[in-house]
């Protein structure tokens, strides 16, 4: 009587993988998987959120400049919208500051004749930036030295 072909013995000796092994590397790899899609995600999400912050700095540092080149300074508050890009909001406030006392004999004479009109002025421009899940914002301020015995000697100038 012939052997059958299959039998316990060979069986042992067969090479290859059991269902329950390919189902259990499926499964790994999945986890896996799913493990570095989600870091992929946050990663994308936090580049966007640099992105983001970078021109904000940018834009900030934009109105800041323009605010501090003006020919003269108005105490106040200025608010409105960035056209481009969208999704940027500014207000630019600017309020006068009491200059420090100066040793009078170190100031020079137009400028003890005129010393009243001399100002300080903080200038601070505020992006704010980000959608309904939490907005952000990014400030800067400078100090601003008005003083118009200087500005009317450079512009006698020829």
């Amino acid at each position: 009587m012939p052997m059958p072909m299959w039998n316990d013995r060979n069986q042992s000796n067969r090479a290859g993988f059991t269902l329950i092994e390919i189902m259990l590397a499926l499964a790994v790899l999945g986890v896996g998987l799913t493990v570095l899609l989600g870091v992929r995600a946050r990663t994308l999400r936090s580049i966007r959120g640099i992105e983001r912050a970078a021109v904000a700095q940018s834009l900030t540092e934009r109105l800041l400049t323009e605010q501090v080149l003006l020919p003269a300074q108005v105490p106040g508050a200025k608010e409105g919208r960035v056209e481009d890009p969208p999704g940027y909001s500014y207000r630019i406030t600017t309020r006068e500051r009491d200059l420090p006392p100066a040793n009078q004999d170190e100031m020079p004479r137009a400028e003890k004749k005129e010393k009243t009109k001399a100002r300080l002025y903080e200038i601070t421009a505020t992006i704010t930036y980000g959608d309904g899940g939490g907005k952000r914002e990014f400030s800067l301020t400078a100090l601003w030295y008005d003083q118009p015995v200087l500005r009317q000697a450079e512009q006698m100038q020829p």
